[in-house]
């Protein structure tokens, strides 16, 4: 659960804009960008989030009814690129964003209290609405596996970031030994450990495969 290290960097801020006005184009870059977003954080943020209205869209869905869930997870990634002018590492950061699966991060406190702290403030409706329509069976035909996107880009950005397998390695087991410890109904799932492996892959891969596509990194994960 990646979001949990950025949520205080990069997500909350990309988070805490008003709602933009939704459109029904298929063409992605018609999705206007958060001009606060564009000039004052790094690039990739305005754009996740025009990505995540594209995602809601009526446009989006009738992609989705003629291309299988593998195919769609390669779409939102070739969208960021558009949508971030082949910077791949922007492309990574925005297609973590447009995927993020989780509203808020309930934090165990003392005495049994909880914290939850937003990840994005999207309406209920317009979250929702994107989650829903996330490619869910990345990995087997029978296993939903709409979380899995977010392991696999973000774990990508941090190693396009930091450039360091062993170091991106421990920061995601990092965040699956604390999501079990203190997060509320949170485990430490080998599975999304597999998908933060398929994303470091890719990651690395950007840097010299011409035409990167996601599902190609795909590992089986069972």
């Amino acid at each position: 659960m990646k979001q949990f290290i950025i949520s205080f960097l990069l997500l909350f801020c990309a988070s805490h804009v008003s709602a933009q006005i939704e459109l029904d184009s298929a063409e992605v870059s018609s999705y206007h960008q958060n001009i606060f977003l564009k000039f004052f954080l790094p690039k990739g943020i305005a754009e996740g989030v025009a990505l995540r209205s594209y995602i809601r869209s009526t446009a989006w869905s009738e992609f989705r009814k003629s291309h299988s869930d593998p195919e769609s997870f390669d779409e939102i990634y070739d969208d960021a690129d558009e949508l971030c002018k082949d910077n791949r590492t922007a492309a990574i950061l925005a297609s973590s964003i447009a995927t993020l699966e989780h509203k808020t991060i309930p934090i165990k406190l003392f005495f049994g209290l909880t914290f939850s702290i937003p990840l994005t403030m999207e309406s209920q409706q317009d979250f929702d609405a994107r989650v829903s329509k996330l490619p869910e069976f990345i990995y087997d035909a029978k296993i939903s596996d709409r979380d899995k996107l977010q392991h696999f880009f973000f774990s990508a950005f941090f190693m396009r970031i930091l450039k360091m397998n062993l170091l991106v390695t421990l920061l995601g087991n990092g965040v699956e030994i604390g999501e079990d410890l203190f997060i509320v109904g949170g485990i430490d799932d080998p599975r999304d450990r597999h998908a933060n492996k398929d994303g470091r892959r890719f990651g690395e891969a950007c840097d010299h495969d011409i035409l990167p596509m996601p599902s190609k990194y795909l590992t089986p994960n069972q």
